[in-house]
């Protein structure tokens, strides 16, 4: 079984697992950076797929997302709403 590296960009307070509450559930390695983190440090990170938390800062979240897919980041990017 393949271990995936998921990073998690998120403001809250908490340790962003609370992003997914089944990724605790989960043994894969799991990397939490805040929403406004620079594209290269998120592809320095190497992950296998990128949340963005979105439940509280939906425009922020947004503009992460073009950030990164406009620097070319060709990781998988999953939007959390909920």
């Amino acid at each position: 079984m393949s271990v995936l590296h998921i990073v998690v960009l998120s403001d809250s307070a908490t340790d962003g697992a609370d992003v997914a509450q089944s990724l605790g559930l989960l043994a894969h390695q799991i990397s939490v950076l805040p929403l406004g983190a620079a594209p290269s440090m998120v592809q320095a990170a190497g992950p296998d797929v990128v949340l963005v938390d979105a439940r509280e800062q939906l425009v922020a979240a947004r503009n992460c997302a073009q950030l990164l897919k406009g620097s070319g980041f060709a990781t998988p990017l999953l939007m959390v709403l909920t």
